[in-house]
């Protein structure tokens, strides 16, 4: 079982006309990371590339300690050679929504206490450009959810917070 915490800070900005702010702002929205799982056949451990991007936060409750929050968790994999075909066959064009690899990481946000919606998730496949031998796998959850966070108010009202979303990869 592996953690990741992301920390976000909440930006009132709303000027998107300014191209290189936005994405500045969209950069400190998305962070990326990387997991090691077991590998089936070469006895070595596999990487899995994790990034999550922050689509919407609202809701922060002061009495209750908690927030809201949309989030995309993308992940990537290679593919285990055995399943090359199979995985490019049935997930390569990214249009079949029912396709779902061998295995792919389960996530889990440790500090939800509600879950909004059901969890949207897709999966795609496709060879690497430079090696043809192998096959990238690819997911992207989005996940929208209400997070508990112990809430710093000895400035109060002039307190800022860091919120924290702690993503469990447990597979």
């Amino acid at each position: 079982r592996q953690m990741l915490s992301i920390a976000m800070a909440k930006d009132d900005s709303s000027d998107d006309d300014d191209r290189p702010a936005a994405a500045q702002r969209n950069k400190a929205r998305r962070r990326a990371f990387k997991f090691y799982k077991p590998s089936s056949t070469e006895g070595r451990p596999d990487l899995v590339y994790v990034a999550a991007e922050v689509v919407h936060l609202w809701d922060l409750e002061v009495k209750t300690e908690s927030f809201c929050i949309e989030i995309i968790i993308y992940t990537r994999w290679r593919c285990p050679v055995e399943e090359n075909e199979t995985a490019l066959n049935e997930g390569g064009d990214g249009l079949n929504e029912s396709w779902q690899p061998e295995w792919f990481p389960r996530i889990k946000i440790s500090n939800v206490t509600a879950e909004l919606t059901d969890r949207d998730r897709c999966f795609s496949a496709a060879r690497d450009e430079k090696d043809e031998d192998v096959v990238w796998i690819a997911g992207a959850s989005t996940i929208t959810c209400t997070v508990n966070e112990t809430y710093d108010l000895l400035a109060f009202p002039f307190d800022m917070q860091d919120l924290s979303l702690r993503i469990e990869i447990t597979n």
